[in-house]
């Protein structure tokens, strides 16, 4: 079973996430991940959100500006793929290309 290959898997278990790290902010991480129906490499991004918004009208405006990130489409900008809330920590991933 390949789904042992990754830590984490989305909720559409369409993306797997690495333990490796990629990149790393003061509320964000950024982990390798992999797209299991296309086979390629992507950046699973994890925002801790208990780190960061203490509002429910933060959260509100994060979830916004995470819609809006997926209806941007442009060539000088990075791909959005997917995303969704943790229901168990409420950490906010999002998937996007690798470079």
């Amino acid at each position: 079973d390949d789904d042992d290959e990754y830590v984490e898997l989305d909720p559409s278990r369409r993306y797997g996430r690495t333990t490796t790290v990629i990149g790393k902010g003061s509320y964000k991480e950024v982990y390798l991940g992999f797209d299991r129906e296309e086979g390629l490499e992507v950046a699973w991004n994890k925002i801790i959100v208990k780190s960061l918004l203490h509002r429910e009208e933060e959260m509100e405006r994060l979830r916004v500006e995470v819609d809006l990130l997926k209806e941007l489409h442009h060539k000088n900008v990075i791909k959005f793929f997917d995303s969704w809330i943790d229901e168990e920590t409420s950490d906010v991933n999002f998937v996007t290309e690798f470079f």
